[in-house]
């Protein structure tokens, strides 16, 4: 339980101080592409949008899914616990992934979509908060 929280903690807080130092003028932030390829940047920019799409929707349907489901129920009642915070886990990561991989992708090709996507991502995040 405690891993979980401090994990979904923590990503706030890279992603909070990230956004304040671009903010503060310490990390320079992209005014133009850096790649010179056209179609790299479309595909790279095409990546990112279903990367969060997919990590968004899988986010939040997890425990609607029926495999999932017999995942957790299945187990002993001392189990089911473990395994609850095992998937909030894997969620917390997935859209960590996303949301520094679309960071990423803006530094790169300076293309708002991706910073927009990582605060759709962070919003996101707020919905996977690790209950008891």
């Amino acid at each position: 339980m405690k891993t979980s929280i401090i994990m979904y903690i923590a990503i706030w807080v890279i992603a909070l101080t990230i956004a304040a130092l671009g903010f503060a003028g310490v990390i320079e932030l992209p005014t133009k592409n850096e790649l010179s390829n056209g179609s790299l940047t479309y595909m790279l920019s095409i990546a990112t949008i279903g990367l969060s799409l997919i990590t968004a929707y899988f986010a939040m349907r997890v425990f609607n899914l029926s495999a999932i489901k017999m995942y957790i129920i299945k187990a002993k009642p001392e189990q089911q616990v473990l395994r609850y915070h095992v998937i909030c886990r894997l969620r917390i990561i997935a859209i960590a992934i996303t949301i520094f991989f679309d960071a990423a992708t803006y530094l790169l090709t300076a293309d708002t979509s991706s910073l927009y996507l990582s605060a759709i991502m962070l919003v996101a995040l707020m919905f996977c908060c690790p209950r008891q």
